[in-house]
């Protein structure tokens, strides 16, 4: 499949999805199915667990700024909003137009930009504090480029793939 054609289905699958249940596509918790979620739980979601991250981070031996974080992928901007809340700026890119949309009216205090684009030049920079992914890069092709090129600028990276799978075996969903 060629690169772009790729883009463009991903694209479309994550703005029907914003248009049917979009926080139950990013968070899928069986029972929340069908627009289950209501906007403040979802969201506390995205505090606990940025800050159990930002706790780890502290314990670690190495200094991070907290001038910008960039959540990629963000969708409606869960993890996002949780940022701001340690950042002096706080940054969500998505693929999907309508996902941002979404982010844009929950986060003001974010910024926010639809970038299919696998340089990312729609962002004023790369130098982020840190970098939160949960589970895209490896759906989007082409993005791995721009993930190794933030983690050497970022002090926090976190990269997880698999991890709702993870908490649903644990119970912790």
């Amino acid at each position: 499949m060629p690169f772009r054609l790729g883009l463009a289905r991903v694209r479309h699958d994550w703005n029907r999805h914003a248009h049917a249940d979009p926080l139950w596509a990013i968070l899928t918790d069986p029972q929340k199915k069908g627009g289950g979620w209501d906007p403040e739980s979802f969201f506390a979601t995205g505090v606990w667990e940025i800050d159990g991250i930002l706790r780890y981070a502290a314990t670690l031996p190495v200094e991070f700024g907290r001038k910008r974080a960039l959540d990629f992928g963000c969708g409606a901007g869960r993890l996002t909003r949780a940022l701001a809340a340690h950042f002096e700026e706080a940054w969500g890119v998505d693929i999907s137009p309508a996902m941002i949309e979404l982010a844009r009216r929950y986060t003001p205090a974010g910024r926010f930009v639809v970038s299919q684009d696998p340089s990312l030049t729609a962002l004023p920079a790369r130098d982020f504090d840190a970098f939160i992914e949960r589970a895209n890069v490896g759906v989007v092709p082409g993005w791995i480029v721009f993930v190794v090129g933030v983690i050497f600028n970022a002090a926090i990276f976190v990269f997880a793939i698999g991890t709702l799978r993870l908490r649903e075996a644990t119970g912790e969903v």
